[in-house]
């Protein structure tokens, strides 16, 4: 049996598939490796307290679709994560709470933060005093 033809068509779909692989995964591997932990903040209600969660990535598949497309993928939602607090806000919805002090972030929380520890502390029949 003799050996096909290296033809120019098939040269055309090996380059096309080399193309497609390369265009899918180089995206992949490049939101794969940045790393982009975000701050949840919300209301504790056993506390009550404001409490925080750090360190939490977001999904990739959101992420890669948004580099597919060409659309900004960085620093952006969705997030995908539910910390179970009430008014819970994540840092991607709200750029607002991060503040930056010498290099280094906090993370302030908002009026609805202040209203719903005030409500708790009523129904509890405590004062509470938010800042």
């Amino acid at each position: 049996m003799l050996p096909r033809r290296f033809t120019t068509r098939r040269l055309m779909a090996l380059i096309l598939a080399f193309a497609a692989v390369l265009g899918l995964a180089i995206p992949a591997a490049e939101v794969y490796r940045t790393k982009e932990y975000h701050v949840h903040v919300g209301v504790d209600p056993k506390g009550p307290n404001v409490a925080s969660w750090g360190g939490i990535e977001p999904p990739f598949w959101p992420r890669y679709l948004k580099r597919l497309a060409g659309r900004p993928w960085r620093g952006v939602g969705p997030c995908g994560f539910a910390t179970g607090f009430e008014v819970d806000h994540c840092e991607f919805a709200h750029p607002e709470m991060r503040v930056e002090f010498g290099g280094r972030a906090a993370y302030q929380f908002s009026g609805e933060h202040a209203k719903r520890l005030e409500e708790i502390g009523r129904v509890r029949g405590r004062r509470v005093t938010v800042p």
